[in-house]
């Protein structure tokens, strides 16, 4: 029996070891805000900074006193033409990352718009998030139309603070999961 627990454990580390991430980075704000805009809450649009970055030099950020009755903002990226992964191999949802400067119990999630009508969509919401980086997630499964995504934005909640600060946004990508790896 603990033979064939352990050839069990053996087969599923390595499974476990060929399949690898081959990310497609969509956004890394080097030069700019890459057409990203504000969608809600914001009073200027963000810009492109330089002050904190998790990949490169640049990353989105923006500026924003939350408070109990002005404790939401989104920002986010409207395509021209709708984003179409639904026949991308390996297509396992967004990824991005996430700087918050200051205070406790951040609450961030990703969203996207689909289709003709922007049908809403969100991934899970992350808790109890503290200052410094922090990557979010957006499963493919969360999205309800893989050919027909028209916008793609990160929310930002904290319903506590009374609290000024800037918030920065960088390398956001489609995660693509292929198994055997390069």
């Amino acid at each position: 029996m603990n033979k064939i627990l352990i050839l069990a454990g053996l087969f599923s580390m390595s499974l476990a070891l060929t399949v690898a991430a081959e990310n497609q980075l969509l956004f890394d704000f080097e030069e700019d805000t890459q057409a990203w805009t504000k969608d809600w809450g914001l009073l200027q649009s963000p810009t492109q900074s330089t002050r904190f970055a998790k990949s490169g030099n640049g990353a989105l950020s923006f500026n924003h006193h939350f408070a109990p009755k002005n404790e939401s903002v989104g920002v986010k990226y409207f395509s021209e033409s709708p984003m179409d992964y639904s026949a991308t191999e390996g297509f396992a949802g967004f990824s991005a990352w996430i700087y918050l400067a200051g205070g406790n119990q951040w609450e961030v999630q990703m969203y996207v718009r689909t289709g003709e009508k922007y049908t809403w969509a969100e991934s899970r919401l992350y808790r109890n998030l503290g200052p410094g980086w922090h990557q979010i997630i957006m499963q493919a499964k969360e999205i309800p139309d893989l050919q027909d995504i028209r916008d793609i934005g990160v929310l930002v909640k904290n319903f506590s603070l009374n609290i000024t600060t800037d918030v920065f946004i960088d390398k956001v990508e489609a995660v693509i999961v292929t198994k055997g790896g390069k």
